[in-house]
């Protein structure tokens, strides 16, 4: 009886439920890829835009993900950062907002 059901729906139907069943799966893969997408993206344009070289004291640096801290009420794109004796030497980009926007 079941066998007689699955054959009476259309091909249609079937691929519509199984793009409904899958989307819980496919919107967080697609979500990661499309972070992933920004994060090269934002590293070219860190590469082309002059980087700004910043020396602060570890127990000082506000990190807000692995490569942005917050520094003078500002978000900083860090390229690269190292730590020497409680020092850490960085370069990136200060973050340009202009009405809230990221420009």
């Amino acid at each position: 009886m079941m066998n007689g059901m699955i054959k009476a729906l259309p091909k249609k139907t079937i691929v519509f439920l199984l793009l409904v069943l899958a989307t819980p799966v496919l919107l967080p893969v697609l979500y990661e890829l499309q972070k992933l997408e920004i994060k090269k993206e934002m590293l070219g344009f860190l590469q082309k835009r002059k980087l700004q070289s910043l020396q602060l004291a570890a127990r000082d640096v506000v990190w807000i993900d692995k490569h942005e801290i917050w520094v003078n009420e500002q978000m900083f794109d860090i390229a690269t950062a190292t730590l020497d004796n409680g020092h850490m030497p960085m370069t990136g980009n200060q973050k340009l907002f202009c009405n809230n926007v990221l420009i």
